[in-house]
């Protein structure tokens, strides 16, 4: 169990369990909608009902394969999902900035279903950026994230799903912690 930041730090954000169940939940459903859709052609291609050499029908062995891939896909998000929701239970999850630094602690999901805790303790000093990032498809946004980029090494992502508070007054908030450092 790990230990919350010291006294000199302030939350940022508070954890939100219920957006990752959510999360986990919508994934789930697609899973399974999915999943009924490669049943659905296995179940035409195998009773017989699609019948090869028509021009825009393919071979058996082709709907098979499409199958075998849709059940694929289906098994990775119904899995992802359960991880998802299970991850939501995870305890001391937080996000707290304060004098020293920057303290961040949530989980990150893994394959079928498996998470892990991790947790970093970035100084002010190795922080070289803090950048809000919004993804678009087709010019509407789908998703948020704060990252975190420091002199050397990787950039440290945290998606929005994971805290109640925006990405962008996180990033505000962060901002003035900083400068209030300095001055």
């Amino acid at each position: 169990m790990a230990s919350y930041p010291s006294s000199g730090t302030e939350c940022v954000a508070s954890y939100s369990p219920a957006r990752i169940a959510l999360l986990g939940s919508v994934r789930i459903v697609i899973g399974l909608l999915v999943a009924a859709v490669a049943v659905l052609t296995l179940w035409e291609t195998s009773a017989g009902n699609v019948k090869p050499g028509e021009a825009s029908i393919l071979p058996h062995w082709w709907m098979y394969a499409v199958c075998a891939a849709l059940i694929a896909g289906a098994l990775c998000l119904i899995t992802g999902g359960v991880g998802r929701i299970v991850s939501s239970f995870a305890d001391d999850c937080y996000f707290c900035a304060g004098l020293e630094g920057i303290a961040v602690r949530l989980p990150r999901q893994g394959w079928f279903g498996r998470f892990r805790l991790t947790e970093y303790r970035i100084h002010w000093d190795e922080i070289r950026q803090l950048v809000c990032t919004t993804h678009r498809v087709n010019m509407i946004p789908v998703g948020r994230e704060l990252r975190i980029v420091r002199n050397e090494g990787k950039p440290i992502t945290i998606e929005r799903h994971f805290f109640t508070t925006d990405v962008r007054e996180i990033q505000g908030k962060l901002m003035t912690i900083r400068a209030s450092m300095k001055s």
